[in-house]
């Protein structure tokens, strides 16, 4: 596990785990990070939590077998992580010590990730047998589960995440993005994204107006208004440039301006008939 400044991209500080590293993400205070190893020789699936500056584990967990944990994220206040695994459990474990609180059930299918909203209280996780579920964060109530697509469509892994104010939620599968109605699960518009490519991640830019998508051919930026009304001569493509430098990346998530240099490859839109 490596961390690196993020303005200058110089590495601050690496540890070697011993195990294979599949997941790592900071505390929202910045002060630690959750990381997701796996232990072959004991065949689990490992968490730990680490101390962001000097990268010592202050304690770790055993999660699961074959497969086990594939990520870790922390809650809203830091005090629990949110862990997704190979088998398709999604469960909530209160830091300090690492123990088990909350278990949201089986997908009966790999969950790659699941991620709080910004107020703590609902929990999307996506798994790729197709299915996007919402639960409630404090009795692990599931509320909403859709299906997203036919999941022998797709050679990837989704991924959900919710808008800032969880009235809505994205979701890239394959090269599409899609964008619902988070209240009751309804899709309000589909485009193709990644132009050949796999969407790997989403976010919503913290006006909740944008949508940062990476793809494996590049990264854009979409407006979500223009994206629901299907303006798309309007749409605001901008592909972010390679030669963009870290500081504008990130002063972009708030979001400045990249050039839009889509061009003649503009997304199109998707029939939603042919993702049941």
């Amino acid at each position: 596990v490596s961390v690196f400044d993020a303005m200058e991209g110089r590495r601050i500080a690496t540890a070697n785990l011993g195990n294979e590293v599949t997941y790592a993400s900071f505390s929202h205070d910045g002060s630690k990070i959750a990381v997701t190893t796996y232990d072959r020789d004991a065949g689990q699936a490992v968490v730990k939590i680490l101390d962001a500056l000097t990268l010592q584990t202050i304690e770790e967990a055993r999660v699961g077998a074959y497969g086990g944990a594939i990520s870790a994220d922390f809650a809203p206040g830091d005090q629990s992580v949110l862990i997704a695994t190979f088998e398709g459990f999604v469960s909530l474990w209160d830091i300090g010590p690492l123990r088990s609180r909350l278990d949201l059930g089986n997908s009966n299918a790999r969950t790659y990730r699941a991620t709080f909203s910004a107020d703590g209280r609902s929990i999307i996780s996506a798994s790729d047998n197709g299915i996007v579920s919402i639960w409630n964060a404090d009795d692990g109530q599931r509320k909403i589960a859709t299906p997203i697509g036919k999941a022998r469509e797709f050679n990837s892994v989704p991924t959900a995440v919710f808008s800032p104010d969880a009235l809505q939620f994205a979701v890239g599968w394959g090269g599409l993005l899609s964008l619902w109605d988070a209240t009751v699960g309804r899709r309000m518009a589909a485009i193709d994204v990644c132009l050949g490519g796999h969407v790997e991640t989403i976010a919503f830019a913290p006006s909740g107006t944008e949508i940062l998508v990476g793809c494996r051919n590049g990264a854009y930026v979409y407006d979500i208004a223009q994206f629901v009304g299907g303006d798309l001569p309007a749409l605001a493509c901008r592909r972010l440039a390679a030669d963009n430098s870290l500081t504008d990346t990130l002063t972009q998530f708030g979001l400045s301006t990249v050039p839009p240099i889509c061009g003649e490859n503009a997304p199109v839109p998707v029939d939603g008939s042919k993702l049941q």
